[in-house]
């Protein structure tokens, strides 16, 4: 062999030798890339699910609170329902106790005037109640006015009868034949008059025992629509945890997806890497394109990137939309 050849061959082998150092330089570059780039989104996810675990444990605390207050709210009313039938069973006439009630009422308007947002709901059905209790005083009002008029009435006749009988006493003069008759009939009215009294003093003890029936009615159908209210609310509040499930099922599912693109991605970057070695065994020169895919891989790990954080972004949008929705609701119906 001349001097040539060998000098060539020697030339060769180094070109060989510092091309495969390079390569191992940007290999362990491109790992140590990799790791860090690896490292700062498990940080990422560290935090958003940080994050998350805060937005469950206020949202536990609002509802706590909010079934401290509904708690709180039920003993009040527990508490006004007592006092209130101590009030009706310290009261003797009928009358007297409307008037006490409506007295009640109003002060527990004012009272409940004075209370928060929460409690508006509350006052809007004690208003329906009063109404309702307006229309029974008006249809009592008119059963005494009628009852009034029946008197009046019976007083009437009763003045009749005692014209009668004065005249009956007059002819009981003449004829005292007639006069024991005569007694013996008064006799007989007054007693069909206090069966009459009795009769009637029964029918008013029966109903008042119906108008007490029909205020235990009314106060059982009250507080089934409370319960029907509240589970309705509750299954509000099960769909939309569903919905929040969902939406996170999907983010995972998309990120597995990218998961398995990275994978694809570093498979072919290893096919590449592999085929770029064997061509190196025939080849001194490293070629271009090496270069240029590995500048397509870092652009491919910021378009990742951004990516992720858009969807983050999005994610986070949609959440606020949700509560907003949420706040609405429950806004318009205090409002209602």
């Amino acid at each position: 062999m001349s001097l040539t050849q060998k000098q060539t061959l020697v030339k060769i082998r180094i070109h060989r030798e510092n091309g495969v150092s390079v390569k191992k330089k940007k290999k362990k570059k491109k790992k140590k890339k990799e790791e860090e780039e690896e490292e700062e989104e498990e940080e990422e996810e560290e935090e958003e699910e940080e994050e998350e675990e805060e937005e469950e444990e206020e949202e536990e605390e609002e509802e706590e609170e909010e079934e401290e207050e509904e708690e709180e709210e039920e003993e009040e009313e527990e508490e006004e329902e007592e006092e209130e039938e101590e009030e009706e069973e310290e009261e003797e006439e009928e009358e007297e106790e409307e008037e006490e009630e409506e007295e009640e009422e109003e002060e527990e308007e004012e009272e409940e005037e004075e209370e928060e947002e929460e409690e508006e709901e509350e006052e809007e059905e004690e208003e329906e109640e009063e109404e309702e209790e307006e229309e029974e005083e008006e249809e009592e009002e008119e059963e005494e006015e009628e009852e009034e008029e029946e008197e009046e009435e019976e007083e009437e006749e009763e003045e009749e009868e005692e014209e009668e009988e004065e005249e009956e006493e007059e002819e009981e003069e003449e004829e005292e034949e007639e006069e024991e008759e005569e007694e013996e009939e008064e006799e007989e009215e007054e007693e069909e008059e206090e069966e009459e009294e009795e009769e009637e003093e029964e029918e008013e003890e029966e109903e008042e025992e119906e108008e007490e029936e029909e205020e235990e009615e009314e106060e059982e159908e009250e507080e089934e629509e409370e319960e029907e209210e509240e589970e309705e609310e509750e299954e509000e509040e099960e769909e939309e945890e569903e919905e929040e499930e969902e939406e996170e099922e999907e983010e995972e599912e998309e990120e597995e997806e990218e998961e398995e693109e990275e994978e694809e991605e570093e498979e072919e970057e290893e096919e590449e890497e592999e085929e770029e070695e064997r061509s190196d065994d025939y080849e001194v020169v490293v070629p271009f394109s090496f270069h240029y895919a590995g500048g397509l891989v870092i652009v491919e790990r910021v378009l990742v990137v951004i990516v992720r954080l858009v969807v983050a972004g999005m994610a986070a949008i949609l959440v606020i939309i949700f509560f907003i929705r949420v706040l609405a609701l429950f806004g318009a119906r205090r409002l209602l």
